[in-house]
């Protein structure tokens, strides 16, 4: 356990989706809490390195170098440490992970993250890599590459749409039976929160990525739809900005739900006895429930399959 008022320092291995990003704008948007022109002054002033060196702002990044800098922080709230291993070999490690457990350093989280309950039972270190990621409060399966060859072989097979994610999400309203959303991802110009994406048919900026995602209905109920989300991109938000966008804000969700200013009370720790019932879950509904790619070592395609977590399940049969 972390004490308060203690140094750290942080160090990232860059995955595939954060390739030819802006070392300023990679930060910016995984630490928000930090702005932009913030995070610029703290590269010009040296306290930013990436594979050690000193870099500028615009300095472009590349799979698997190492971003490191050094802040000062606080003790860290408790996370659900109730993961399990899935599938473990020479090459690659599943894991269904809860939700409200982050998988990385980030914000306020260091040492209570997957990849530190990982490391205490020595399955993650330098030569580990993980292939994509889960915001803290989705749950569900999640893959490492467990060597460098391993991690340069999915990370191909990512980039070529050879890997296999899906996800069940519960959003507000009720869903059309199918719906594919092919467009672009940047900044949420409306909202005061600065790392909120919005989804668009046409891109914004220089910086609009392309995203394309399709839903299918699952299951509707009263008030809320049960959706499979399959991802063809994997862009930060995806889902959540998607749906969002489109008028369908996932159930939970402090960002893309409802309501966003509850984001802003929720970092204040200021949240409501109204903030709860509005959002009536205390978890972002979103799971990632299936994972396939093609295995590093054997050539072999596996799949897995993880359940709805209790809390979905719950709130779905409720509203029915």
């Amino acid at each position: 356990m972390p004490t308060q008022g203690e140094w750290k320092t942080v160090e990232i291995i860059v995955d595939a989706s954060a390739q030819g990003y802006r070392v300023d704008q990679f930060l910016s948007q995984k630490y928000s809490i930090i702005s932009r022109s913030d995070w610029q002054k703290r590269i010009g002033d040296g306290m930013v390195t990436v594979n050690g060196k000193p870099v500028r702002s615009s300095r472009k990044l590349n799979t698997n170098e190492v971003i490191a800098f050094r802040f000062f922080r606080d003790a860290e709230p408790e996370v659900n440490t109730e993961y399990s291993i899935v599938y473990k070999d020479s090459s690659v490690l599943v894991i269904d992970k809860p939700a409200n457990l982050p998988v990385h350093p980030s914000g306020p989280y260091f040492h209570h993250t997957l990849t530190e309950l990982l490391r205490e039972k020595g399955l993650f270190s330098d030569k580990v890599h993980p292939v994509h990621r889960l915001d803290r409060e989705t749950s569900g399966l999640l893959v490492f590459a467990v060597n460098a060859n391993a991690a340069k072989k999915l990370h191909g097979s990512m980039l070529k749409g050879q890997i296999t994610k899906e996800y069940r999400v519960i959003v507000e309203g009720h869903f059309p039976n199918a719906l594919s959303a092919v467009g672009f991802l940047d900044q949420d110009t409306l909202s005061s929160v600065r790392k909120k994406r919005r989804y668009f048919t046409k891109p914004q900026t220089d910086d609009s990525e392309t995203s394309h995602t399709e839903f299918f209905l699952a299951q509707k109920c009263s008030s809320v739809s049960l959706l499979r989300a399959v991802l063809h991109t994997g862009r930060m938000h995806q889902i959540r900005a998607t749906l969002f966008s489109l008028g369908y804000p996932v159930v939970g969700d402090k960002l893309y739900g409802v309501d966003d200013t509850i984001y802003l009370r929720f970092i204040e720790d200021a949240l409501t006895p109204e903030d709860v019932i509005k959002n009536r879950l205390n978890r972002t509904a979103l799971h990632s429930s299936r994972l396939g790619f093609i295995h590093p070592q054997t050539e072999k395609r596996i799949e897995f399959e993880s359940v709805l977590p209790l809390e979905m399940e719950r709130l779905c049969h409720e509203l029915t």
